[in-house]
Parts: C-alpha cells; structure tokens; sequence
C-alpha cells in the first residue's frame, strides 16, 4: 500500500527523513508534488536515493531543485534506480551538457503540463472576458 506522507512545514524535512529511516522500508517509487519553499531544495539527495529498492521509479513533477541532479544521475547509472521521469529540472530549458538528458533510462517532459487544448481555450476565454471588463469600466480579476 503507498505511503502517503505530507510535510507540514519545510522546515520539518529533517524529520520526515528521519521517519522514511526508521520504517525501514525502501521506496518503490518516488514522487515529487511538493512546491519549493525555502527550506526545501536538496529534499530527495544521494542517501535518499540509495535506500530506493532496486529498479525504483522516480517522477518529479514538482520543483527541479527538490532533487539533486548529481545524486539522480549516479542513482540512474549505477542503481538503484531503473528510471527517472522529470517534467521540471534545476535548469529549464535544460541544456545539452545536463549528463541527465543522455541517459537511457531518464525521461524528461516539457514543462507544459497545463497546455491541454481545455486549458489553454479556457485561458482565451478568460483573456477574452477581462479585456471586455476593461472596456467597460467593470472590476477586473487576476490583475497582477
């Protein structure tokens, strides 16, 4: 059964480390969902990884900076990982020297998870209606 576990508080990553060590229990599969805080770089580094089950899948849809790219790299050449898959990284484009993009077993995404014809007609119609608000005088939302 997945273990669903949610950091209250960044600050607090010590302590979820130290409870994923004392359970014992090596990951399956690891995913990220969590957004960056100050205190949340580096979350899921090199000793996190290395307690992974052999062939564990990583996903970060998250934030690129919550995993150290080093650490993943050398996870994925040399185990525990069998694969990684990442919508974000610390570098967005990423560039052609990250040693991530030539591995087999890594797979990255542009980050443009929200770009579904639903969304994007639906950012129109918003776009569409607020510009209407302007021309007439009428309170404007989600003006930054």
């Amino acid at each position: 059964k997945p273990r669903r576990l949610r950091m209250p508080d960044y600050e607090q990553r010590a302590e979820l480390r130290q409870k994923l060590a004392d359970e014992g229990k090596p990951a399956a599969m690891m995913v990220t969902r969590e957004g960056l805080a100050p205190f949340a770089g580096g979350i899921i580094g090199a000793k996190e990884l290395a307690a992974a089950k052999p062939g564990c899948l990583l996903i970060n849809t998250a934030r690129g900076a919550l995993i150290d790219e080093n650490a993943l790299y050398a996870a994925l050449q040399s185990g525990p990982l069998g694969a990684a898959a990442c919508d974000v990284l610390t570098q967005e484009p990423p560039t052609r020297e990250n040693p991530l993009t030539a591995l087999p077993n890594f797979f990255a995404t542009p980050h443009i998870g929200a770009n579904t014809e639903e969304a994007l007609r639906r950012v129109g119609c918003m776009t569409a209606q607020q510009m209407l608000d302007i021309l007439y005088g009428n309170p404007v939302k989600n003006l930054c």
